[in-house]
């Protein structure tokens, strides 16, 4: 996956994917600073959290009945629109702060790599 770090292991297949994703979206020769990797991580560990959550919501229902015979709100749903709000906020901060090593700056000058603006 040119060359950038494998997902964490423990994430499941949303939480791969959001890994995988953000990283092959990074031009050549760019990578994250380890900080950003920790919140990169936080992310994904949230995109398999929102997964359980919808798999909880499809197999229980948007309404449960609550104590009394009630029925109610599923508490998923809250968590999980709780869970996408937090998914994007961390996802707003990873690749804030994308470094390419000085070689492949120079190469980007160059024009030997392709930019982040230009379609592959």
């Amino acid at each position: 996956m040119n060359g950038h770090p494998k997902s964490p292991k423990g994430l499941q297949g949303a939480g791969k994917k959001v890994w995988d994703e953000v990283l092959g979206g990074l031009s050549e020769g760019a990578y994250l600073p380890p900080s950003e990797l920790h919140i990169l991580h936080a992310a994904a560990a949230q995109a398999d959290t929102n997964a359980a959550l919808e798999e909880k919501l499809e197999e229980e229902g948007l309404t449960v009945r609550g104590a009394a015979g009630q029925w109610r709100l599923n508490g998923a749903a809250g968590e999980l629109r709780q869970g996408r709000l937090a998914l994007a906020k961390l996802l707003a901060h990873v690749g804030v702060d994308v470094r390419v090593t000085e070689d492949d700056f120079d190469r980007l000058l160059r024009g030997e790599l392709p930019s982040s603006n230009e379609e592959e």
